[in-house]
C-alpha cells in the first residue's frame, strides 16, 4: 500500500530547503541584477520545502492511531510557528515519533523495518548547528556548505525511511489516519464538541458563572460611562480598551476558568473522564472551547456600546472590528493560561490565585518595565516582545499586524499544549 510517496518527499523536503538556501546565500555573494532573482527562488524553493515538511508531518503523525501517539497531527504541525519553542518541538515530532512508531510496530509483531531515533535525534542536532553556522557564509562558505549537507544527507535518510516503513505496515494493517482518518476526525471533533457544551451548559448551572457575568458588566459599564461615553469624547471605545478591558480581564478569566480542571480534581471525577474514550488533547480543547463560547456571551454584552457611540457620533468600524479581534485574542491568552494552571492543582483558589499573578506579570509588570527609561538594550526588547499589553496596543489603535496575532497564537497554543501535557502526566501517576 502505497500511503507514502516517498521520492516526492525526498526530492521535495531535503534537496529543495538545501538548494533553496544555498541560492539564498548564494545571492548575497554576488554583485548582479541576477541576485534579487536567486534570493526570490531561494526563499520560494525553501517555502515549498517547509509547506511539503509540515505536510510530511502531519500525514506520519496522522498514520499512528491516538492512543499510539503522544500528541496529535494538529498540534503536531502547528507548534512548529511558536518561535524557540519549536526547537525543542522538532525533536518531538521527529524522534519522538519514531519511538511511537516503532512502539506501535512492535506491539502489532510486524515484520517492518524499523526509524531510527538517533537519526531523528541527530537530523535535529545538525538543523541547529547548521543555522548556527549560516552566519559564517559571507567569511567561511565551506563549513556551512557541509553543514547543510549532513543535515539534508540526515533528513533525506529519515524521510526515505519513515515513508519506507510507513509503506510496509501500512500493508499489513490499515494505517489509522489512511482508512478511517475521517472517522478519527469526526469522532475527535465531536468529543471535543461534546465536552465544550457539558461545559458551558455547567456554566449556566453554577453560580461563579453570574457572578463573573455580574462583575464584568458592572466594571466595563463602569468604565465605559466613566472614560468614554462623555461629552466632548471621540466615538471609540479605545479607552475602554486601551486599558480598562485588559484590567477587568486580567481578574475576570482566571476566575470563569478556576474550575474547568480543579473541580474535576476535587470531585474525583477526572478518573472517570481519563478512562472514558476521549484523549487528553480532546479534554482540553473541549474545556478550552466551553470557556470561550461563554467569553464570547461575556463580549456580546458590550455590544450595546457601539450602537449608543453611533447614536451620538461617528463609528470606526475597520477600528471597531480591531479592537473586538484584539480582545478576543487577549481572552483566549488568558483562558489558556488560566486553564492551564486549573490542570495543576484541585484547589481553586490556587488556580486563580497563581493565574492572576503570571497574567499581572506578562500584562503590567513587563510593560512598565520596558517603559522605564533605565532599562535600555535587550532587556527592553525582550520585555517588549513578552508584554502582552504592547502586542495588544496595535489593535486598539486600528492595527491587523500578523506578528502580533502570530504572538497571541503562539502563546495560547503553547500554554494548551502544557495543558494537555500536564493530564497526560496524570494518566501516568
Amino acid at each position: 500500500m502505497n500511503y507514502m510517496h516517498r521520492w516526492f518527499y525526498v526530492i521535495s523536503i531535503p534537496v529543495g530547503a538545501l538548494v533553496g538556501s544555498l541560492l539564498f546565500l548564494l545571492s548575497f555573494l554576488i554583485d548582479s541584477p541576477n541576485a534579487f532573482v536567486l534570493m526570490f527562488l531561494g526563499l520560494l524553493l525553501g517555502l515549498f520545502a517547509g509547506v511539503v515538511y509540515l505536510g510530511f508531518l502531519f500525514k506520519i503523525w496522522k498514520f499512528l492511531p491516538p492512543e499510539r501517539r503522544r500528541t496529535s497531527p494538529f498540534f503536531a504541525v502547528g507548534l512548529m510557528f511558536v518561535p524557540l519553542f519549536n526547537i525543542y518541538w522538532h525533536f518531538v515530532v521527529t524522534a519522538g515519533w519514531a519511538k511511537d512508531f516503532n512502539d506501535y510496530a512492535k506491539a502489532l509483531q510486524a515484520p517492518v523495518r524499523l526509524v531510527s531515533v538517533m537519526v531523528a535525534v541527530l537530523m535535529c542536532v545538525f538543523a541547529i548547528i547548521g543555522s548556527m553556522l549560516s552566519t559564517l557564509w559571507l567569511f567561511q562558505p565551506l563549513i556551512p556548505l557541509i553543514g547543510g549537507l549532513l543535515h539534508s544527507a540526515l533528513l533525506a535518510y529519515f524521510v526515505f525511511r519513515a515513508c519506507t516503513s510507513l509503506n510496509e505496515l501500512g500493508s499489513i494493517t490499515p494505517p489509522a489516519g489512511a482508512l478511517t482518518g475521517s472517522y478519527v476526525r469526526r469522532t475527535s471533533l465531536a468529543s471535543s464538541t461534546t465536552l465544550a457544551r457539558r461545559e458551558l451548559g455547567a456554566y449556566f448551572l453554577s453560580p461563579i458563572a453570574y457572578v463573573v457575568l455580574a462583575i464584568f458588566l458592572f466594571s466595563a459599564g463602569l468604565a465605559f460611562g466613566l472614560g468614554v461615553f462623555r461629552i466632548g469624547e471621540e466615538a471609540s471605545l479605545r479607552p475602554l480598551f486601551d486599558f480598562w478591558m485588559i484590567m477587568i480581564l486580567v481578574f475576570v478569566l482566571p476566575m470563569l476558568t478556576m474550575r474547568l480542571v480543579s473541580d474535576e480534581l476535587r470531585t474525583g471525577t477526572i478518573e472517570t473522564l481519563m478512562t472514558a474514550p476521549v484523549t487528553e488533547t480532546e479534554i482540553i480543547v473541549g474545556k478550552f472551547f466551553g470557556a470561550m463560547t461563554f467569553y464570547l456571551v461575556l463580549l456580546g454584552t458590550i455590544l450595546v456600546y457601539p450602537i449608543l457611540l453611533a447614536m451620538y457620533g461617528d463609528v470606526d468600524v475597520v477600528l471597531l472590528i480591531c479592537n473586538f479581534i484584539g480582545v478576543l485574542l487577549l481572552g483566549a491568552l488568558y483562558v489558556a493560561v488560566s486553564l492551564f494552571f486549573s490542570t495543576c492543582t484541585k484547589h481553586q483558589v490556587v488556580a486563580v490565585l497563581f493565574s492572576f499573578a503570571l497574567l499581572a506579570l506578562m500584562t503590567f509588570a513587563a510593560d512598565g518595565l520596558a517603559r522605564i527609561d533605565a532599562m535600555e538594550g535587550w532587556p527592553r526588547i525582550v520585555l517588549q516582545q513578552l508584554s502582552v499589553r504592547m502586542h495588544f496596543q496595535d489593535f486598539v489603535r486600528g492595527l491587523l499586524t500578523l506578528n502580533h496575532v502570530v504572538f497571541f497564537l503562539s502563546i495560547t497554543a503553547f500554554f494548551l499544549f502544557v495543558a494537555v501535557k500536564r493530564l497526560e502526566m496524570r494518566r501516568w501517576q
